[in-house]
């Protein structure tokens, strides 16, 4: 065989259906639709009317809770914050200069004391007492008791002594020192005291000191130091000239404190029901009621947010636009790109809105986290896979998790089920076929079924909810019932719809009992039979290079409807010895021949076959030569020197634009051509189909098939082998002998 090269074939092959591309302007008007009211679908929220109020006015109705909110109560928030503020201590700074200025009046009075004593001048101690005690209070302005002078003038205002007074006042402005404890404001004994270093340290209204207690405490600690008794209480006395408060209460830090605790306590938050009263019919407004009212209007905003509408428009619009070239890569046989844009955008937007007037109308009801798994995600790419193909029902799949993410965008392991249920069911359609009319009734109870339990088990487990699994999956087969008995009515409304012909469709089309086909049986017998045997090779021929089988078989049962009208002008429906084209010129012969394409579409429509079996039948000629008569014409013009117009003699076509027609095209001529072997010799059975073969391809005819030389070979080869298997030579019956010439039985 003379075949094409194939290579160069294909490549024009997938550069056309590149080509096949509805406009870009309507299809930029469905997304834009589709998204928009997708969008609005999404974003939709349930409003109600509640009247306008007045503060003091008397409540005209009860007012009840539109939906589910909560709101923080804030009376018991105030409780709680005042119940708070009550541990919060006050606060003290403490007053480091004091002791600074105590200090370095001690170090001069004893310096002083020193220097005097070192002098010499005044011998006497009596004296020195009353010059000192004088000479101190006039430059330091302290009065210090004449016998604890004394006691200084004998321990000579030495520096142990000095650094020893030191030590102890230190320690005592250190805790801190307050007039008198009586008067010191605190919270249940405690006091907040904030240090040099700004370092906030609570502290037991005993762990600081006043006038009173400060005396003791000096004593206690000069004890500790190991000082004499008789010492001791001349140190005390001393060190209690130089005492002064250095506590100071801040009112300002401490409401601070007070504060940040409180803004730290959450609010009280209480949940009200939907229904629930919030006003009552006869009761006062107040201002709390004013504002719970104005939080609700808040909460439910307008039935379409304009800003989550223009997020999901979108989103969506992005989203179906990545789609668009795969509606054109995986397109079937039957259906435009255009159709499986509509029929993806029309079943993914009626399960957003059955979801979304579930959640409407039974959300009080049913959670919409069970609403999922009752709900049949996998129904739709079922169909799919079930009407078109496997591969475009996962792409719907893929395509269908935009919105359903957007749906249920903080649920993931919703969004989980939803795309492995449909998954699921993506390839539900193959394993049980789709010539059977249970199939999908199988696929759901053996498969989907079984399946989804499983996964509903585990994604419970995962979040460790068992006692939810059996009421998930009593759910779940509630959605599969619905499908099972939904299933019947969208079949048929699908196929209506959108001009799909499933396989099952195309087996009652085949069935012998159809109308048309029971009419050509009985009217036109030969092209019946002739029928038959197309269908017969068309199927076998389709199989061994996976096209649809049934569309072939089923197209070439009804490929020649045209000619029942005038069986008469067609061989196989003629007597032996009579050929009314013998008394017909070849152009009218012709005319007749190719008439019966247009006749039989006439036919079909009437007899509401689908149209993607009427363009098989238009195509199964192509614009091929009707030879014979156009021989018989150039006979009869060569006497007149003239040449017959070619065009008259060819069919209108189109040429086969698939490889179904292709396939119907190359059964019907071979099968026509059998009838003139004188004999069914295996090799001219072979040769025959070569010819008829390279003779379509030499023409042009297969151009626009997108067979490849493999395909060629493998149909050839179904071809022959059918024909093989058709005439069979059976062993001669015993006693009859069929050769010799018998007489007519009476």
């Amino acid at each position: 065989m003379n075949f094409v090269d194939p290579e160069i074939k294909f490549q024009e092959i997938i550069e056309e259906r590149k080509k096949r591309k509805f406009p870009k302007t309507l299809d930029i008007i469905i997304l834009i639709t589709f998204s928009f009211l997708m969008g609005v679908l999404i974003s939709f929220q349930k409003s109600y009317f509640i009247p306008e109020l007045k503060l003091n006015e008397i409540a005209k109705e009860d007012i009840v809770a539109p939906f589910d909110f909560e709101t923080i109560d804030k009376k018991a928030t105030q409780a709680k914050r005042e119940e708070a503020s009550k541990l919060v201590n006050p606060v003290y700074i403490l007053d480091s200069y004091k002791y600074l200025f105590v200090e370095r009046k001690i170090k001069d009075i004893f310096s002083l004391g020193r220097d005097f004593l070192l002098r010499g001048e005044v011998k006497k101690e009596k004296q020195a007492v009353e010059l000192l005690k004088e000479g101190i209070k006039n430059v330091f302005e302290v009065d210090i008791n004449p016998e604890v002078l004394r006691f200084l003038v004998r321990e000579g205002f030495n520096s142990n002594l000095e650094k020893t007074v030191l030590s102890i006042l230190k320690e005592a402005f250190e805790k801190g020192i307050f007039l008198t404890k009586n008067s010191v404001y605190h919270k249940n004994g405690k006091i907040t005291v904030v240090g040099e270093n700004g370092e906030l340290k609570d502290k037991g209204i005993d762990e600081v000191l006043d006038l009173i207690s400060f005396k003791k405490y000096t004593e206690d600690l000069a004890l500790k130091m190991g000082l004499k008794t008789d010492s001791v209480k001349k140190i005390s006395e001393f060190c209690s000239i130089f005492i002064s408060p250095n506590l100071v209460y801040d009112e300002a830090l401490t409401r601070q404190r007070i504060n940040e605790l409180s803004e730290r306590i959450y609010p009280v938050i209480v949940k009200i029901p939907k229904g629930k009263p919030i006003i009552k019919k006869g009761e006062k407004i107040t201002q709390d009621d004013i504002e719970l009212i104005s939080l609700i209007k808040k909460k439910m905003g307008v039935p379409v947010p304009i800003k989550k509408l223009v997020l999901y428009f979108s989103i969506l619009l992005l989203g179906s636009a990545i789609f668009i070239p795969f509606y054109n890569l995986f397109q079937v046989l039957e259906v435009s790109p255009r159709k499986i844009q509509i029929l993806f955008l029309s079943l993914i937007f009626i399960e957003i809105f059955l979801l979304k007037f579930f959640k409407i109308f039974l959300e009080k009801n049913i959670s919409m986290e069970w609403l999922l798994y009752y709900f049949p995600f996998f129904l739709a790419p079922l169909l799919i896979s079930y009407l078109l193909d496997r591969k475009l029902a996962i792409l719907f799949t893929l395509f269908s998790l935009i919105p359903i993410t957007i749906f249920y965008i903080e649920s993931p392991e919703l969004i989980l089920y939803a795309f492995l249920t449909s998954s699921i069911a993506s390839n539900g359609a193959n394993i049980y076929g789709k010539v059977e009319r249970y199939s999908i009734l199988r696929v759901i109870t053996f498969i989907i079924l079984p399946f989804n339990a499983l996964l509903i088990i585990i994604l419970t487990a995962l979040r460790g909810n068992f006692s939810e699994i059996l009421s998930l999956i009593a759910g779940m087969l509630i959605g599969c019932i619905f499908s099972i008995v939904i299933t019947p009515i969208l079949i048929p409304l699908l196929e209506l719809s959108f001009g799909i012909v499933t396989q099952m469709r195309l087996v009652e089309l085949g069935n012998s009992e159809h109308p048309l086909l029971k009419r050509m049986a009985i009217e036109a017998p030969g092209t019946y039979h002739h029928s038959l045997m197309v269908a017969s090779l068309a199927e076998q021929a389709a199989r061994a290079i996976g096209a649809n089988y049934n569309l072939v078989k089923v197209s070439a049962l009804f490929h020649d409807a045209g000619k029942i009208e005038e069986p008469q002008y067609f061989i196989e429906n003629q007597e032996k010895d009579f050929n009314i084209h013998d008394k017909l010129t070849p152009e009218k012969s012709s005319s007749i021949i190719i008439n019966h394409i247009s006749k039989g579409i006439e036919i079909l429509k009437k007899a509401r076959i689908p149209s993607i079996i009427r363009e098989l039948v238009q195509q199964h000629h192509g614009e091929s030569l009707i030879a014979p008569f156009y021989q018989k014409a150039l006979l009869e013009m060569s006497k007149k020197e003239a040449k017959p117009q070619e065009s008259l003699f060819r069919y209108q076509g189109p040429k086969p634009q698939t490889k179904e027609a292709s396939i119907l095209m190359l059964a019907d001529a071979v099968e026509a051509a059998s009838k003139s072997l004188p004999d069914w010799d295996p090799e001219k059975i072979r040769k025959m189909i070569d010819e008829i073969i390279t003779k379509f391809l030499e023409d042009g005819q297969l151009d626009d098939s997108g067979l490849t030389i493999k395909d060629l070979y493998l149909i050839a080869n179904s071809f022959y082998w059918t024909f093989i298997r058709f005439y069979k030579q059976r062993i001669p019956y015993p006693g009859f002998q069929f050769q010799k010439e018998s007489l007519p039985i009476q």
